[in-house]
């Protein structure tokens, strides 16, 4: 996988740079897209290399994070890569689906990004496939500072968990 991607997080590179040097306007959606890519790419490799020590956890990859900045590069992976936020619109109350993003700005943690983002991605999914069945909804994500703690929570207006799972949650 790592052999493959190369090439690509080289080519996105090379692109970005010939466009800069022949003096080329990049427009946000596309500036957007090729960061997009180059996030991408960093993700896979990070799960390549998970994929490489199963057998052997590799230690965690602690750093300080900006919450707003984990939460709303994911939120875009998801709108532009996968798909899954496909139909949630920003702020848009009187769309079917709505997406909410209320984040305080400086939230600064101490955590593993790729588990992080993991964790994030799953809840927000969960959130999604809560709301499948529902003629209309909203997605909150926020985050906020709560003295020394961080409050960072994923809320739809979905059916719910069944009774019967509950206990396994």
């Amino acid at each position: 996988i790592n052999n493959s991607l190369q090439p690509v997080k080289g080519r996105v590179e090379l692109l970005a740079m010939r466009l800069e040097r022949e003096g080329v306007s990049l427009t946000e959606p596309i500036q957007r897209d090729l960061t997009t890519i180059s996030s991408l790419t960093e993700r896979i490799e990070k799960i390549a290399k998970n994929l490489r020590h199963l057998t052997k956890p590799s230690e965690p990859d602690f750093r300080v994070l900006d919450v707003k900045q984990l939460v709303t590069s994911v939120v875009e992976m998801l709108e532009t890569t996968t798909g899954t936020l496909r139909g949630y619109k920003r702020g848009d109350a009187s769309s079917r689906f709505s997406l909410v993003l209320d984040l305080d700005e400086g939230l600064g943690i101490f955590g593993d990004p790729h588990g992080l983002e993991s964790a994030l991605i799953n809840m927000i999914i969960n959130s999604v496939h809560a709301m499948e069945s529902v003629s209309h909804g909203s997605l909150t994500l926020s985050a906020h500072g709560e003295g020394d703690r961080i409050e960072l929570s994923v809320s739809d207006t979905g059916v719910g968990i069944p009774a019967d799972q509950l206990d396994s949650v």
